[in-house]
This record gives C-alpha cells, structure tokens and sequence, in this order.
C-alpha cells in the first residue's frame, strides 16, 4: 500500500475514532519537564510555572515533553491508545504551529479512570467592557447571598424575641382571637423579611448609580484597578481597588472593593488569587497598606482576610438600621512593608568586615594588604508586629495537661453559636410562643408566662451545651487519654503541638482511616485547635501542612476531616488549603433535631 492511499485509511480510522469519543477524559501528559493537563473538550489545558496553555499532545520520541504551542487536538476514550503524528518538513519550525516534519512518532496515551477534578482552570485579567454584565450579575448575587445570614440573625435578637412573643400575648388579650395572634406573627415575620432584604438592596443601588455604574471610568481611569476571574469563557470571580482619599499621616492606602466568587466555583483558590492580585498590584504602585471592610455576618470572609495577612483594625456601624440590628462593619488592613520606608525613618548601622584578599562578596573598599567590606544593615524602625514565632513538633508526654485544656476551651466556644443557632429553629420560636400563650389561657398569670419563657431558654442553653460536653468527654476517654499511645505509637498516625514562647498555642493530630473506600488510603485529621489570642498568624495553616506532608511521605492517598457547619471560618479555612466538600450528615438525633450537620472533607494527592 502506498502513502497516500495509507494516509488516507487512517484518517478515515481518525475521524471515526473522533465521531465515536466520549467527553472529557482526564489525560495525564508524559512530559519530562512536570506539566500538568487535563482535557478540556478538544483542547489539552497544561499548566507549567503558572501559565496555560494549548496542546496537542506530547512526543515522546526526541522532543520529549515539548509543546506545540497554540494547536489543539483531540484524545480518544480508550484505556491504552496508540497514534501516528506523522511530521512533514525535516526542521520546520514547531513553536510557531506549523507543520511538523514527516517522521513518525509513536505516542502512547493513557486513560486514568480517576474521579473528575473539582477545580477548572481559570485565569486573572484585567475588567473590558464586554464583561459589565457578568460582572454586574455577579455583583448582585453575591449582595442577595447575605439576607438569609441577615434574617436569621435578626431573629436571635431580644428585641425580635420580645416583639414575637408580645404582640400575640397583646392581641389574644385585646380581642381574644387566636387568628389574630397567629396573623401578627406572620406579619412580623414577614416585616422582619423585608427589612432583611432592605439595607442590602440599598447598597446594590448606590453602587450600580456609583463606582458599578462603569466601572472603566470609576476604577481603571481612577489609578485603581479592576479584575475579573474567568473559566471557560465565564466570569466567575471579581475584585476592585481605588487609592484612598483622605488616608494616615504617612501612609499611602489602596482600599480593596467588591470581591466576589460565584458560588458553584468557591473553594478553588479564585478568591485568594484575587486577593493577591491586589496585594500585588497595590505593592508594584508603592502603597504602604490594603485595606478593606466587611460584615460580621461574613465570618467565612473574614476568616479568608486573616489567613491572607490581614488585621483587624476597627468596627463601626454604617447607619441607624445596622446599629439597631446590631450588625457591624469591620475594618481590615494588610501593610505592606519597605525597607526604603523604613530606612527613612530608622537608624543605619555601619559594620566593617574585614576579609581576605580572595574575598569575592560585595564591592569591597581597598585597604593595603586586604579587602574591608562595607555592610549597610537598616535597621527597621517599625511597629512591632504582632505575630509571635512559633515553632511546630511532635507531642511529648510532658504536654498532655496543656492540649487537654486547648482541647476544651476550643471545644466550649462551640456553645454560644450552637445557642443562637437553635433559637432560630421554627420549634423552638414555636416554643417560645405556644407555651407561655398555653400558660396565660389555662391560669391567666402573666409570672407563669414570663417564668415558662426564663425556662425554655434555659433549657436551650442547656441542651447547647451537652453535645460538645458529650464529645470531650468521649474523647477524653478515647484518643485524648492517652495521646502517645492513641497517635505517636501507631504507625502511620501522629501529634503535633505548635509552641510560642514555651507555651503550647496549636494543636493537630491524624490517624489512619480503619475502612477506607477500596484502593485507597485515607488519614483523618482530628483536634485542630489553635488558642484564640494566636489566631490570624498562620499557626492553623502550619499545622495543616505539617500534616499533608506527614500523609504524602507516609503514602496516603487523602486526607479527610470531619467540621461542623457551625465553623464556618473552619471550613473556608480548608478550603483555602485545597479541601473540598464532599457530603455531610447528623452526628447523633439531638444534632438532626437542631439542624446542625458535620461536614466532610477531602484532600486528594495526585500519584502517577
């Protein structure tokens, strides 16, 4: 059989293998160089010192692991596949996409039956004007994310509680009428919706008639700036910055504005990328701070903030209705330190370091017989910072009392969110109401209404905190007895301790999964706990490294880690660090009954 006639059947062959494919199959490229892609459709998506690019593959024959920039192609479901690149032109030139000379190169592609990633590539640049829609859908649905938060937290309010509980006592008093009761608790209901929903559509407005009305004009002609994340030719990320106008004596402030993440592509790191970008940018235009403000109801965000470096600085209330539901606006900063600025207001030291003649460092003064070196060390007169050194090792015998009590004070925090999460359930507003009502209509004592609501909520209280009593005390009978038998004796499990200034401030433990799913081998991590006056230095996400590197040396395949949904900073946290949710449940009936659910996580690490 000749060439062409050849040439011919296999493209037939090749257009059928193409009609026949099935979509999206992961396939690793073999590149000696440590690429990474992933198909997506026809297009071969390979990440490579932070860029992407489009591949059609990889020749495994003399250019190994080398790119043919700018073409694609398309990969065929089978588990092993073999093709012809079949190259014309000896020499011709493959970075710019032209055609590949005409010698044959047998390349094997490999299908890995692994789970689809949760993480889509995306990218970072800079707003156009193409993108107003988007970003402005974004915008909005990301203000409409905060009234369920903003509702539920004007429920836990005592005023709210009075005013459910006094207008129905008042109307069955006046009129006697059990529908009137029940109707003025709907409405305030529904009154308590709306004025929910109010503050937050107001600040929609204001800023679409402002900053958002365009956004070229207000941030990018501003010496600001404006990005936007995209993936698959989706917006789904944004973020703003302007120059502050009235900042510190001495300082030069860029204020960050409008981070967003859409919901279906959180937990992939786009949020933090963003952040970055304007820490980045603010640090290229010589500002001396970032800082921004956010909600008290957006404790995930805040929690983000702290973990990127910044602080908390202040809090005010933005106006009248904020105060009166007692939301407050926080202030954060991040500076950004100089050593220039610092050398302008510090002291120079001078120190001179004699050397031998075969001294080769720095630009050395000539003094007969031998070099003096001059060594200009600034010395930084700046505020002291209020991150502590910290150091982590493994657990010693010696620290048992001190994890013990970290454990469970980490443990009572729980109490207080637990308590107001629970009188926001509709049984136990259902509670609050029916029972001093049910008082009033059988022995007409108001003392006996006032004295059955002391009770219930006491009785709240008490059942808020017995979950978490419960759990220390299993655990201090369980794995927390004996620690150095419990994690530092089994194999493939251990304890850490994170330590500043001789004191123990962080601690983190793992242990193997006993039933792991088939093929795999999973480490759990339990007792994350950091002391609240160390919080926002980073000692969290140390400990969490510590043990992914601890699971990869050790030849885990996941790690997972069971959170409730009552830590929200503790989830954003894992996420942060490449977590991902992958389901949730009631840990006993008492957590069913009050709507609180662990959620599970899992950390994969890729192995060939």
């Amino acid at each position: 059989m000749d060439g062409p006639e050849w040439r011919a059947q296999l493209g037939q062959k090749v257009a059928r293998l193409r009609a026949s494919r099935r979509p999206l199959q992961a396939v690793p490229e073999d590149d000696a160089g440590g690429g990474l892609c992933k198909q997506n459709h026809s297009k071969v998506q390979c990440w490579e010192g932070g860029t992407t690019q489009s591949s059609p593959g990889c020749d495994l024959g003399s250019n190994l692991g080398k790119r043919n920039v700018g073409r694609s192609c398309d990969h065929w479901d089978s588990s092993v596949t073999l093709g012809f690149m079949i190259n014309k032109y000896p020499g011709a030139n493959r970075e710019q996409g032209s055609c590949p000379v005409w010698h044959t190169c047998l390349f094997l592609m490999l299908r890995f039956e692994t789970e689809k990633s949760p993480m889509a590539p995306y990218h970072i640049r800079q707003y156009q004007d193409s993108d107003s829609k988007s970003v402005l859908d974004l915008f909005i649905s990301g203000m409409e994310e905060h009234i369920p938060a903003t509702f539920h937290h004007m429920l836990t309010l005592p005023r709210t509680l009075l005013l459910l509980l006094g207008v129905p006592l008042a109307m069955i008093l006046v009129s006697g009428s059990w529908l009137l009761a029940a109707m003025s608790i709907f409405f305030l209901l529904l009154l308590l919706k709306l004025l929910a929903r109010q503050p937050w559509k107001e600040y929609v407005a204001k800023c679409l008639h402002t900053d958002m009305a365009d956004i070229t004009k207000s941030y990018m002609n501003a010496h600001g700036s404006f990005w936007v994340a995209e993936t698959g030719g989706v917006v789904v990320g944004i973020v703003g910055c302007l120059p502050v106008k009235d900042p510190p004596l001495g300082r030069k402030q860029m204020e960050l504005f409008h981070l967003s993440v859409s919901s279906h592509h959180r937990g992939q790191g786009i949020a933090k990328a963003l952040i970055r970008t304007v820490i980045q940018f603010a640090r290229d235009q010589g500002y001396s701070d970032v800082v921004l403000e956010t909600s008290v109801l957006q404790q995930g965000a805040e929690a983000l903030y702290v973990s990127m470096g910044f602080r908390r600085t202040g809090q005010y209330f933005m106006s009248v209705f904020w105060r009166f539901v007692d939301i407050l606006t926080i202030q954060l900063k991040h500076p950004l330190p100089s050593a220039y600025a610092a050398l302008g207001r510090g002291n120079v030291t001078v120190a001179l370091e004699a050397t031998k003649e075969s001294n080769t460092f720095g630009h050395p003064w000539k003094v007969p017989g031998r070099y003096t070196c001059l060594t200009w060390m600034p010395r930084f007169e700046t505020q002291k910072s209020p991150m502590a050194p910290y150091h982590i090792r493994k657990y010693q015998d010696s620290d048992q009392r001190s994890v013990l009590d970290l454990f469970i004070r980490g443990m009572e925090e729980h109490i207080p969110a637990t308590f107001r999460r629970m009188l926001t359930l509709p049984r136990t507003l259902f509670l609050l109401l029916g029972l001093p009502l049910a008082m009033i209509l059988v022995s007409g004592s108001w003392l006996l209404a006032a004295m059955s609501i002391f009770f219930v909520l006491l009785l709240v209280k008490l059942l808020a905190r017995q979950p978490w009593k419960r759990y220390v005390a299993k655990c201090l009978h369980t794995d927390m007895a004996d620690i150095t038998k419990s994690y530092m004796s089994a194999r493939g499990s251990c304890f850490w301790v994170a330590e500043s200034g001789g004191e123990l401030v962080g601690t983190v433990g793992g242990l193997p999964v006993k039933d792991p799913p088939l093929g795999r081998k999973q480490l759990e991590l339990f007792h994350l706990s950091v002391s609240s006056q160390h919080r926002g230095q980073g000692i969290a996400k140390a400990l969490i490294r510590t043990l992914l590197q601890f699971a990869r040396d050790q030849g885990y395949s996941d790690v997972v880690l069971d959170t409730s949904i009552m830590q929200p900073g503790a989830q954003a946290l894992y996420m942060s660090m490449g977590f991902r949710r992958t389901g949730q449940y009631f840990i006993t009936v008492f957590w069913r009954l009050a709507d609180i659910p662990a959620i599970q996580f899992k950390q994969s690490f890729p192995s060939a």
